[in-house]
């Protein structure tokens, strides 16, 4: 697997290197919030008194969604790398685990190879919860350890666990069974630890197929942007500055001691990884984001494998600030419950997001519109905070956030955030899914039935209000309202076809 020459992460070239432009980002801030106050007072004014609470729940939907930016201000206000301490950590005093079940041998071949040439490394042991004989022999052959435990109780967490009994370092790397590391990753992460309240340090998840679903290319973007690069480019490193960095599994190194603490890796969800840094973060142990590029892994590459892991994720999330008292900020600082705060916001803006696509049709196939305003009066205020919105995402994202492919994921995330939020209150997901690294994947059509829906519904919108100011068919709304949310659904209707189009087009280019 090739390996990038850079040594920072994806995005790094924007301002996110340098704190920079602080004075900037206050001045837009300030312009923001009181355009906020300023137009959602106004907003109280015009509600339709028709439909007072179909426009009560647009309003909040609107309040949600400017909270989102506020949240998001708030965790990134500060993005500056911390300074690097000396090396303190003794050379073999870590071991590296790579958990697997079933990932294919040669791209578990590479991350053997790559974690036995590191730098500074004690013991790599290849930890196969498929027990799989051909992956015991390369194991044995490339000179790593192998281990099978002969069972799979609580997954991916369980497997990690059976390794720390056969660990004795007092620090444990853990490597995803696609992640190829460079050999300074050790030297890199291990420094952090000086600390001695430090738990666990994270670095940044970059992909080495660039020409995976969740990479875009063109429109302007760093060759290495994706739809993790504002978690790992920024929000990370401003959760860094709060000490509520969140470990995401891979590549980290965590301390024993630690684990040992609160019994090891954290059993009972589906994202082990989170459940565990939090567990850590509740002890009062610190942590530490390590910005620069130390290993590089395989991204899902259709939607299918995409949206599977986002349900996963999603509903893992919700399950661990459930049991773990997010919700009242239980053994955490007040900031760090913020930055969790935040996180479950996002995940609930799905809600918000079935609001704001599905109003445009009921706005012009019905003539129910959440605002009876002067046109002339409502739109200045309207566009102002739109545009100042963005202008907010642009400046706290350092550049990094882009509004068109941010308005693509958001349709692509849309289904499983949904699902995950819907299963929520009956449970948790427990069953744990490899992300597929297959290189031919098929696409699941299930999965394509919300962006088809949610494309459908805005088409007709868009068709019967193109018809109507032709006076083809009835208007239910006409004039600047009419143009207004014709627009928004138009909009709404080539964000979800994107999906719908990448998809299909994935498709027929890996079968050909």
């Amino acid at each position: 697997m090739p390996m990038s020459d850079r040594s920072d992460s994806p995005g790094e070239a924007s301002a996110v290197a340098s704190d920079a432009h602080g004075m900037l980002r206050l001045v837009v801030f300030c312009a923001w919030a009181l355009c906020a106050v300023a137009y959602f007072s106004y907003r109280l004014t015009v509600f339709n008194q028709e439909w007072p609470l179909y426009s009560w729940l647009f309003y909040i939907t609107e309040l949600h969604a400017q909270l989102s930016i506020a949240l998001f201000a708030f965790v990134t206000w500060r993005v500056t790398p911390r300074s690097r301490p000396a090396p303190a950590v003794e050379a073999a005093s870590i071991d590296v685990m790579i958990p697997t079940k079933g990932e294919p041998l040669e791209v578990l071949r590479d991350t053997i190879s790559a974690a036995l040439a590191m730098s500074g490394r004690g013991r790599v042991l290849v930890l196969d919860d498929a027990a799989r004989p051909d992956v015991r022999q390369m194991t044995l052959d490339l000179g790593a350890e192998y281990f099978a435990r002969g069972e799979s109780s609580h997954a991916k967490a369980g497997n990690l666990n059976f390794g720390l009994t056969k660990s004795t370092a007092p620090f444990v790397a853990v490597l995803d069974a696609d992640f190829v590391a460079k050999p300074t990753m050790l030297q890199a992460l291990s420094p952090y630890f000086s600390d001695p309240k430090c738990a666990f340090v994270q670095a940044p998840q970059v992909f080495s197929n660039r020409r995976s679903f969740q990479h875009l290319h063109g429109w302007g973007l760093p060759r290495d942007w994706n739809e993790q690069s504002l978690w790992f480019d920024v929000l990370e490193r401003g959760r860094d500055h709060h000490n509520a960095t969140a470990y995401c599994g891979c590549p980290a190194i965590l301390r024993r001691s630690c684990l040992d603490e609160i019994g090891g890796f954290a059993t009972g969800t589906v994202t082990e990884d989170a459940h565990t840094g939090l567990q850590l973060q509740h002890r009062g142990y610190g942590s530490a984001f390590h910005p620069d590029n130390v290993a590089e892994g395989q991204a899902p590459e259709t939607l299918t494998a995409f949206m599977r892991q986002r349900y996963r994720w999603a509903s893992g999330q919700l399950s661990v600030c459930a049991r773990e008292g997010v919700w009242f900020g239980r053994g955490l600082t007040w900031r760090q419950t913020l930055c969790y705060w935040a996180s479950l916001h996002y995940l609930s803006g799905a809600l918000r997001d079935v609001v704001f696509v599905v109003a445009p049709a009921i706005g012009i196939l019905f003539g129910i519109l959440p605002v009876y305003a002067d046109y002339a009066v409502f739109l200045p205020f309207f566009f102002a905070l739109l545009f100042l919105s963005w202008a907010m995402m642009v400046a706290f994202s350092r550049g990094v956030w882009h509004l068109l492919p941010a308005l693509h994921f958001d349709a692509a995330i849309l289904a499983p955030h949904l699902l995950a939020l819907w299963r929520a209150p009956f449970g948790a997901e427990r069953v744990f899914h490899v992300t597929s690294k297959a290189k031919r994947q098929t696409e699941d059509l299930s999965f394509m039935i919300v962006p088809c829906t949610v494309a459908a519904l805005n088409f007709t919108a868009v068709v019967w209000g193109f018809l109507s100011t032709l006076g083809l068919v009835a208007a239910t709304i006409s004039g600047t309202p009419l143009y207004t949310v014709w627009f928004w659904a138009l909009l709404g209707f080539l964000s979800h076809f994107s999906v719908i189009w990448r998809a299909i087009h994935r498709t027929r280019r890996s079968s050909s």
